[in-house]
């Protein structure tokens, strides 16, 4: 089932890692991950990250999983941001958005209409 499948091919950053790791150069510089490290190779915590997960877990009320998108009020904010409020390409969107959401009405209702015997007499 799998044997027409092809690899994907390397990711290029971690091919970086990788080739950082191996290089035996006292003097060599990671081009990898854009973080800080210090001498020892740790990447310090600033304090001001340190309050403000403090300050997030504090005020924080819920555990609900958040996809892989991340927060939708965030990314709506975000795009607002970016673009304007009442850019054309947000209302369009949410167009998008109601579409869909009609779609699955749809679907629904007839998923509910035609699995009855009743309505496939009216309909069929």
């Amino acid at each position: 089932m799998f044997s027409p499948m092809q690899p994907l091919p390397s990711d290029p950053i971690l091919g970086l890692l990788s080739a950082y790791r191996q290089d035996p150069n006292p003097a060599k510089v990671d081009l990898g991950v854009g973080v800080y490290k210090d001498p020892t190779g740790i990447t310090p915590i600033l304090a001001s990250v340190k309050q403000a997960e403090l300050r997030h877990f504090e005020a924080q009320q819920t555990k609900v999983y958040i996809g892989p998108n991340g927060s939708a009020l965030f990314n709506d904010r975000m795009q607002q941001l970016a673009l304007g409020e009442h850019h054309q390409a947000l209302l369009l969107i949410v167009f998008e958005q109601c579409l869909r959401l009609a779609v699955l009405v749809h679907l629904r209702l007839r998923q509910i209409l035609f699995s009855r015997p009743k309505a496939m007499r009216l309909f069929g």
